[in-house]
């Protein structure tokens, strides 16, 4: 009669018996629980309301986030025209050097100092060139450092094209599939694949993240600085794993784990790595196998009766 008047102590006796039993005992921990394994008969399962869930194999695409950013090309058109003009100034000077040296050597027509002076200004002019093609390399790189590149200068002068900065939002191994890209026009529609894809030279302020530099064709001219996030999907292949629900989730000490149903009787409590999050729980690719079951309900009971006690891998 005392037990079936008296249900809630019945549940507050029956978890002290568990937690006297596993934690207190002798003041020793079960080599079991000590590698974070848990041991419930089924009757105490049912009591603490412990349900598990089926895991099932699923494929995780690739995919990145990146912010592109319209580039301002005035400066490189500038640097362009600076480099085109260097150059057509040192292939001058080196004419005009070879004319004043071959007057010297062949009758003295053309003196020394002239002599001197025409080497001169064609150095002056090289360096003038290799300076500014060099900036083009280190700032700009790809096509855009190639002067013989025709047409494009105008393209991007006229808004036929556009020059998008991508910057990874905490990604950097890996070549996005950049065929397989579409950007927001301002329209509303959506920019052509890229035409020229390359790596930026530079970083971005405030970022230790190499970005990319990406040439599109674009119907209606981005505003220079406009900025808008952007999906990239991944040119390796889509992973196969499975996916942790967010109800399995424990939380011990900032670290995700998840319980998983060993045997009838058995839990084994498994480190989550929550850098791959999917709609409704997290990608786990060696930890966590199809077709077995992780605990979705009663996770923080099972935590309870382990007691802090350190797993595999826990530090």
């Amino acid at each position: 009669m005392f037990w079936n008047e008296s249900k809630p102590l019945m549940w507050a006796m029956a978890i002290a018996l568990l937690f006297s039993s596993s934690l207190f005992a002798e003041g020793t921990v079960p080599a079991a629980e000590a590698q974070g394994d848990v041991a419930l008969s089924q009757d105490d399962q049912r009591r603490l309301g412990i349900e598990t869930h089926l895991l099932t194999a699923v494929h995780y695409e690739n995919e990145r986030r990146a912010i592109a950013s319209a580039v301002d090309v005035s400066p490189w058109l500038q640097l362009r025209a600076e480099a085109l003009s260097a150059r057509a100034a040192s292939v001058a000077s080196a004419a005009q050097a070879q004319r004043v040296k071959d007057l010297f050597d062949e009758d003295q027509s053309a003196s020394a100092q002239e002599n001197e002076a025409a080497v001169a200004l064609h150095a002056l002019d090289q360096v003038r060139y290799d300076t500014a093609r060099r900036q083009l390399e280190a700032q700009w790189g790809g096509p855009m450092a190639a002067l013989d590149e025709r047409g494009l200068a105008s393209r991007l002068a006229l808004g036929e094209q556009a020059l998008l900065r991508i910057d990874p939002l905490g990604w950097a191994d890996g070549i996005p599939d950049w065929t397989r890209l579409r950007l927001p026009s301002l329209d509303g529609g959506q920019l052509a694949p890229p035409i020229a894809t390359w790596r930026a030279p530079t970083v971005s302020p405030g970022s230790v993240l190499p970005a990319w530099y990406v040439l599109v064709k674009t119907p209606a001219r981005w505003p220079t600085g406009l900025r808008t996030e952007v999906h990239l999907p991944s040119a390796d292949a889509a992973t196969s794993g499975t996916m942790i629900p967010q109800q399995a989730i424990v939380v011990v000490a900032g670290d995700a784990w998840a319980y998983v149903q060993k045997d009838e009787t058995h839990f084994q409590r498994r480190k989550i790595d929550r850098h791959r999050a999917m709609l409704g729980g997290y990608f786990m690719v060696d930890t966590f196998a199809p077709e077995e079951r992780v605990v979705v309900s009663g996770g923080s009971l099972l935590l309870a009766q382990g007691a802090g006690v350190s797993s595999e891998g826990e530090d």
